[in-house]
């Protein structure tokens, strides 16, 4: 075992204090199913931000992050950055849609924007795939990294680390649901945050400093955008196959084909959690530049170091180089800290997973279709077996993971068609059920061809979001088309709760209440120039780069005051 007793101490203390908060709040999560799985929707802005960025904080991220860096460089985190376009789109827009609608869970929606037997599977459908299938691939490689850390740091067999990590994640998630969740997620974001900083200390003092660094790394692999292919037509496929053309694809489709492109399932959560319209605004901007900005650049330095410091003979997947760095690098009792970083960005992960895949199993198929009229303790206590059954069966899945970036690439393929129609819904009354479940399967089924039949693989592999994204539009568009709208009433109701504007006017007339697009336009460019200038300007200070650097971080703060100003001055 290569922990010492001081550092087997620190991690059994916190997991003792995961454990023990989750005995704490238990008696606030009785009430309901809003409590257990929305804390009551009462949270401030700073704990549901807090909460998302603490979710996305994964153990399984770190290793992802040092795989891209060593095998592509820098700029091959555009697979991760490219989905600020959707998560700044979240903040100006949908954060205010989904606390206006107030549903306990996303899914929840479906029946008030539609109606009738189409908006009844498509409920059901949804809630049972993202559930099961999607949430077991995510807790799947986020509970398979977890054990490729132990067992590098403490000699864990794989097994019984997986029983234990998901033993204690587990259990505090059964007994206080959500209120666990988020306060162990504030708590656990310090954690991880803290330690990821010290373990890029250590690593940098190792290589000489930042400047030896710079020096011996090159300039290419710290590059934050690829060079564009020389001589390369952009007609041609090997423009599209090259880095350059990856990220262009990316920033292409990432935004509006993503099944996350109006929040996506836990950060939607949150808004829900939030105590209203203008803290889930806050948090979900809070959570972008705690995401892209904050977090991301330890990792980074970490992930550049180990190039120099771990070659990959020694590894048995690229991500694995961080917990190394931290074997060789940590001394006792930082080492302990650094594994209880690690614990702590799992759990943050996984009592997410289990507790808003629980949110569909119980709300949108249990209490909707199979047992509608039972008390509220009733279905806190279904809800609490579910949240255990979810943890064993992620734990299971957790054993057939193979590359981490390619379980990664394989959920953003089975989701990419249906952003668009997610968006659509809110602000053309003409979608409907039966628009959403075929670009929901069509996105499935395509994804999968693409994953299992070989097609489009290496290089090529970002050609299938132009693939699937444009098949899926094609595919929902004509289906729509096809079928009969939803009714008037049903969608009256919805313009009601939502107040999206658009294009509505054959169910309100002349629309006045909705979106004013040119100020959402200015927002968003604000509040995205708030992000990036700030991820990237953070990004060029780090790596010594200040000329960019200061440019970058002028234009992040340039954007904050325009968005301070349009927030203040909103009527």
């Amino acid at each position: 075992m290569h922990l010492a007793t001081l550092d087997w101490a620190i991690v059994v203390g916190y997991c003792a204090l995961s454990i023990a908060i989750g005995f704490l709040l238990a008696r606030k999560a009785k009430g309901s199913i809003r409590d257990f799985f929305l804390s009551g929707s009462t949270l401030p802005w700073w704990v549901i931000g807090t909460s998302m960025i603490a979710t996305t904080f994964a153990a399984d991220t770190p290793l992802l992050v040092t795989g891209i860096v060593r095998g592509k460089g820098i700029w091959g985190n555009w697979l991760i950055w490219a989905a600020a376009l959707m998560h700044v789109l979240a903040v100006v827009l949908f954060s205010k849609f989904w606390r206006r609608v107030g549903v306990v869970t996303d899914q929840e929606l479906v029946e008030i924007r539609y109606s009738g037997r189409p908006a009844k599977i498509l409920r059901l459908f949804k809630a049972g795939y993202l559930a099961t299938l999607y949430n077991f691939i995510v807790m799947g490689w986020v509970i398979s990294a977890m054990a490729s850390i132990l067992r590098i740091t403490t000699g864990m067999e794989p097994w019984l680390s997986v029983v234990v990590c998901v033993s204690v994640a587990g259990l505090y998630s059964v007994l206080s649901g959500f209120w666990g969740v988020v306060a162990t997620d504030v708590i656990q974001f310090g954690i991880a945050m803290a330690a990821s900083v010290i373990l890029a200390v250590f690593a940098v003092d190792e290589v000489g400093g930042m400047a030896s660094l710079v020096e011996r790394i090159g300039p290419e692999r710290l590059s934050m955008l690829p060079v564009p292919p020389e001589g390369v037509s952009v007609f041609s496929l090997a423009f599209w196959t090259s880095p350059f053309g990856n990220v262009v694809l990316l920033l292409t489709f990432l935004w509006w084909g993503s099944q996350n492109s109006d929040g996506g399932g836990m950060i939607i959560q949150r808004m829900l959690a939030a105590k209203n319209e203008r803290h889930a605004r806050a948090g979900t901007l809070w959570f972008a530049l705690g995401h892209y900005a904050i977090r991301f650049w330890p990792w980074v330095v970490v992930g550049v170091a180990s190039v120099l410091l771990i070659d990959a003979e020694a590894l048995r997947r690229p991500g694995d180089a961080y917990p190394e760095m931290v074997n060789r690098l940590m001394p006792v009792g930082l080492k302990g800290i650094m594994i209880a970083a690690f614990f702590a960005a799992f759990m943050s992960t996984i009592d997410t997973h289990v507790n808003w895949g629980a949110s569909y199993l119980v709300n949108d198929v249990y209490k909707r279709f199979l047992s509608p009229d039972r008390s509220d303790r009733h279905y806190v206590t279904v809800s609490r077996i579910t949240v255990l059954a979810l943890t064993v069966c992620g734990a299971g899945v957790s054993f057939l993971i193979g590359s981490l970036e390619g379980a990664f690439f394989l959920v953003i393929s089975m989701g990419m068609g249906i952003g668009s129609v997610l968006i659509l819904r809110w602000f053309w009354w003409r979608v409907n059920a039966w628009s959403e479940l075929s670009a929901l399967v069509t996105s499935i089924v395509l994804g999968l061809v693409f994953e299992f039949g070989g097609f489009l693989t290496g290089p090529e592999k970002a050609l299938r979001l132009a693939v699937i994204a444009p098949v899926s539009v094609v595919v929902w568009v004509t289906v729509t088309l096809l079928t009969s709208p939803v009714p008037m009433e049903t969608l009256r109701e919805f313009y009601r709760r939502a107040r999206p504007g658009g294009w509505w006017g054959p169910v309100v007339g002349k629309d006045t209440s909705g979106v004013r697009w040119g100020r959402v336009l200015l927002e968003y460019v604000a509040a995205l120039s708030l992000v990036l200038g700030a991820t990237f300007g953070i990004g060029c200070m780090v790596f010594l780069r200040y000329g960019p650097g200061a440019v970058m971080l002028g234009i992040a703060v340039t954007g904050a005051a325009v968005l301070a100003w349009l927030w203040r001055n909103e009527t």
